[in-house]
């Protein structure tokens, strides 16, 4: 609307001074003009976002210093295996994929100190079981969760629907089945789901995505 304007304006001789009413302006323009936004909320916008910006980073900050005991403790059980998702976030990000199956259910319950502050899990090709996935229920902030080719059931699953914030979840090459995945119809911010090579049948993927139509369910079969 902004490029409309000004050539409209360079069209007519680029009057100085003069209101759109007396240059006769036609009405796509009068609609584009409309659409312009006055300095001083252009100015409150800005400054609107640099508040807001600077609140998320002291409450980003405010977060680290919480968890430092923590993710120390955790940190020395498993070295390099938790991080901040980056250098100005507060949530953490823990994978056991140099693990693999030596990572088990007591395992996942050493990560309970920092539960609060992981934003992803990638636990995929462990040894974790149902048993262990009830530590799960301490990890509310979770977003990314990697459950694949670990001895998870339906079970499972009773406690992944309280992660509310969840928003891609692998179940690759589990037991879970088509009455499990129902329960899953309780997570609003799920985007993206990975079934391939579990007891999922097309007919249960396709049941679920009429309750999430905005979640991409992947079976592995395109």
């Amino acid at each position: 609307h902004e490029i409309a304007i000004l050539d409209w304006w360079i069209r007519v001789g680029a009057p100085v001074g003069k209101p759109m009413s007396a240059l006769e302006a036609p009405a796509k323009i009068l609609e584009a003009a409309a659409k312009l936004v006055p300095p001083a909320e252009l100015q409150a916008r800005a400054d609107a976002k640099a508040e807001a910006e600077a609140k998320a980073q002291a409450e980003a900050e405010a977060k680290k210093k919480k968890l430092e005991e923590a993710v120390a403790q955790v940190s020395g059980a498993f070295p390099n295996a938790l991080n901040f998702v980056s250098q100005e976030s507060g949530d953490l990000t823990f994978t056991a994929v140099s693990m693999r199956k030596e990572f088990g259910d007591e395992d996942l319950a050493k990560l309970v100190p920092v539960a609060a502050g992981l934003a992803e899990l990638e636990i995929g090709a462990t040894s974790v079981s149902d048993a262990g996935a009830e530590h799960l229920r301490e990890m509310l902030a979770l977003r990314r969760l990697k459950l694949n080719e670990t001895g998870i059931t339906d079970a499972a699953l009773e406690v992944v629907v309280g992660l509310q914030k969840l928003e891609y979840l692998n179940l690759v090459g589990t037991a879970v089945t088509d009455e499990g995945i129902k329960k899953l119809e309780s997570l609003p911010k799920l985007k993206k789901l990975y079934l391939w090579r579990s007891k999922v049948t097309k007919e249960g993927a396709a049941a679920l995505n009429e309750s999430l139509p905005e979640c991409e369910i992947n079976l592995g079969w395109e």
